[in-house]
């Protein structure tokens, strides 16, 4: 019973302030997948981020994307060889808000700092003989971008956004992240 009392004493706390948002969004990434040449390819994936408003116009947006999962096989039945590859990224960031107009049309500017985390499974067979190999990397960018939010009543919002992350991705330089989605105010 006090823990019920207590989270409806922080929710109705966010709603008066009206200063925290979440958000789901579908994410689009330049760099986020691989093809069958095991290069760099756009894919897409989920967005899932939380917005807290310091003044009206500035807030803190901490979210996560995950992109979904790409796998690569090849065969040569010359050699009885087989390879599957299996590719994985996924995003923290957490990113400062402006918002230049808040009447119906709520566009914002960003900027803040990214972390990419890349992984990859690589499975040979050659003539019976199977190796695996797993690694993982990530490295930290900086984010720069461009949002809007049209508010459709008082707490349900669609919302797009354009973000580029420095963070070279297979070698092949940054990535641009496009995503859309809804958002909820409390």
């Amino acid at each position: 019973m006090v823990a019920l009392a207590t989270i409806f004493c922080l929710s109705v706390h966010a709603q008066e302030k009206g200063k925290l948002a979440l958000s789901g969004s579908l994410a689009y990434g330049t760099k986020a997948s691989i093809d069958d040449n095991v290069e760099t390819a756009g894919g897409a994936g989920i967005n899932l981020g939380l917005e807290y408003f310091v003044t009206d116009r500035i807030s803190i947006a901490p979210s996560y994307t995950l992109f979904f999962g790409t796998t690569v096989e090849s065969s040569d039945p010359v050699f009885n060889a087989s390879s599957t590859l299996d590719w994985n990224l996924s995003g923290i960031n957490l990113d400062g808000r402006y918002y230049f107009l808040t009447e119906e049309l709520n566009v914002y500017g960003l900027f803040g700092i990214g972390i990419v985390a890349a992984s990859f499974e690589s499975e040979s067979t050659v003539q019976g003989q199977t190796e695996v190999f797993e690694d993982s990397d990530s490295e930290t960018g900086i984010n720069i971008g461009a949002g809007l939010l049209l508010p459709l009543t008082e707490m349900i919002g669609i919302g797009a956004q354009v973000k580029y992350n420095t963070v070279e991705i297979n070698e092949d330089g940054g990535q641009l992240v496009i995503s859309a989605g809804l958002n909820l105010r409390f």
